[in-house]
């Protein structure tokens, strides 16, 4: 058997939780909660549940995509250097690599470098050219 909402939908019922203070059968004052209706609005549970989505993936993972733009925007960095900028932050390494990463795929920054090729250095990819060859 499946369930199914076959009716229109209905506006969502907007409320506000608050506190009051009532008195018992033996006038002892004690708090409890209480409900203010505050009317009706055409939101929808979806449109709640992807507003709720979006805020939690700009929370560590957003703040560390931006850290590290922020970082390259002044030129290339070695990986040294980008991993004192993630320190300077206190973003969490593991937000920072999986950031890192995201970026690097979506091709926002480029990594050179490594191995024989020396330092590791990242850059914003727009921002390659010869001059970031140099680093201080």
């Amino acid at each position: 058997m499946s369930k199914g909402n076959y009716g229109e939908s209905a506006d969502s019922l907007l409320y506000q939780v608050r506190s009051a203070t009532v008195t018992d059968s033996n006038g002892k004052p004690f708090d409890v909660g209480s409900i203010k209706w505050i009317g009706a609005d055409q939101t929808t549970a979806d449109d709640l549940a992807a507003a709720s989505r979006s805020q939690k993936r700009r929370g560590p993972f957003q703040n560390a995509c931006n850290a590290i733009k922020k970082a390259l925007a002044v030129g290339t960095l070695t990986a040294e250097q980008l991993e004192s900028e993630r320190a300077a932050t206190g973003i969490s390494a593991g937000s920072w690599n999986k950031a890192r990463g995201h970026l690097h795929a979506q091709r926002v920054i480029t990594r050179t470098g490594g191995g024989q090729a020396g330092p590791i250095r990242w850059s914003l990819t727009d921002q390659i050219d010869d001059t970031d060859s140099q680093i201080a």
